[in-house]
């Protein structure tokens, strides 16, 4: 019997990104059965699918083992059948069948995600990982929605599967869909003005040494205007704290919030990408920055802009370097 796991699920950054509403739009080919059905279970995610979970399955699916089942008031075409399971988050997960040929079971695997990506207009993009002994999965296929300005993160999952427990090694096609609403993450744009050389070239120097250490316990290094005011340390964290300070009032301190934001956008590669963090108590605005391979690791090395509300009429920039533990 295989065993498919969700587990994995937890193991995805968390973070709220208010900036971009998850809708998709409905395709304009009304003859396309597959493409509309998989933009309403789609749409539906944000609100863990409540909308489309019908009763709960009697007995226990052969397929989807282990987990609390309710059957799909969607059907996909060419899917056998379609469930809604239950983990630490709602899934919607499809099964697409079985194979003895390995050929006729790539042949299903990469049409389902052609199929995927015709859906949703071609603004997708694609991560593509082979198993290993540590996966249950053969080969896995992320799938995020895409915009002008950034993408969704990874929330559908095309898998290929390897059932050992058949002497016949039989061959398992599964799509699955996350519950939640995804959060968004910005990508760099390099067309925008520097407004200061002398910031981005310091930057890009810590940077490097940011992402090759460990942990850094002092200063990184001189990143003017910036001052370096030494580390503050937790016991998950560890932060490399430089500022700004002499922002006249509000207004002023959000002219140079922006114009700090748009070097460091133009100062890090298009390996970086950032999301916009829930607001906190103090925090005027924060924009975290971390490498486009680190979004899916829970504590990422990350680099924040802040700008800190000390009191009124006293503002400060901070950059902070960090390291989570």
């Amino acid at each position: 019997m295989l065993k498919i796991s969700v587990a994995f699920f937890c193991s995805l950054l968390m973070c709220v990104c208010n900036a971009q509403d998850f809708h998709i739009p409905y395709p304009k080919q009304k003859r396309n059965e597959f493409a509309r059905n998989f933009v309403k279970v789609l749409n539906s995610a944000p609100n863990f699918f409540k909308d489309i979970t019908d009763k709960p399955l009697k007995g226990v699916d052969s397929i989807f083992t282990d987990y609390t089942t309710y059957n799909n008031k969607v059907k996909l075409k060419g899917s056998i059948y379609g469930r809604i399971i239950i983990d630490s988050v709602a899934t919607a997960a499809y099964y697409y069948g079985s194979y003895n040929n390995m050929e006729i079971a790539e042949g299903v695997y990469v049409n389902l995600s052609n199929q995927i990506a015709e859906a949703l207009g071609g603004n997708v993009l694609f991560k593509t990982l082979e198993g290993n002994n540590n996966t249950d999965w053969y080969r896995q296929t992320k799938i995020a929605f895409t915009q002008n300005s950034g993408f969704f993160l990874f929330n559908v999952y095309v898998e290929l599967y390897k059932n050992k427990t058949d002497i016949d090694s039989t061959l398992i096609v599964v799509l699955k869909i996350k519950g939640g609403k995804p959060p968004f993450y910005y990508k760099l744009a390099h067309n925008e003005p520097i407004n200061s050389f002398m910031f981005a070239s310091a930057l890009k120097a810590r940077v490097k040494t940011f992402q090759r250490s460990k942990f850094y316990d002092e200063c990184l290094g001189e990143i003017p205007p910036f001052i370096c005011r030494g580390t503050r340390k937790t016991k998950d964290t560890l932060m490399i704290v430089y500022n700004k300070v002499g922002c006249k009032d509000l207004p002023d301190s959000k002219k140079e919030f922006e114009a700090a934001l748009t070097n460091i956008r133009v100062s890090l590669s298009d390996h970086y990408v950032y999301y916009l963090p829930p607001p906190e108590k103090y925090k005027i605005r924060e924009v975290v920055f971390l490498r486009f391979d680190d979004i899916e690791i829970a504590r990422p090395k990350t680099l924040n802009l802040v700008l800190i509300e000390v009191s009124k009429n006293n503002y400060i920039l901070e950059l902070q370097f960090i390291y989570n533990r």
